[in-house]
């Protein structure tokens, strides 16, 4: 989850709101069923009283910042030629 949180917040310069996460967020069903060694998140892109410019605008940084997070929990490098 740092990995999503950082690379995310680093690429949107969105703020972090883990005050949000709710005990039912952490035990969502979906996630909860599948294998326990099977990584899983719910990704909350924003919100769209105070972040609706990006969300509405920025659908390719934000779709960046989702994927740097997945690369960075893999373990791999950003692709070369990436815009940040």
């Amino acid at each position: 989850m740092e990995c999503l949180y950082r690379e995310y917040e680093r690429t949107t310069s969105l703020p972090r709101h883990e005050t949000t996460v709710t005990l039912n967020m952490l035990g969502y069903y979906a996630l909860v069923r599948i294998a326990p060694s099977t990584p899983g998140a719910i990704i909350e892109l924003g919100f769209m009283a105070d972040d609706a410019d990006l969300l509405r605008n920025g659908q390719d940084r934000v779709a960046r910042g989702v994927a740097q997070g997945i690369l960075c929990f893999l373990g791999q490098p950003s692709p070369s030629g990436s815009v940040s």
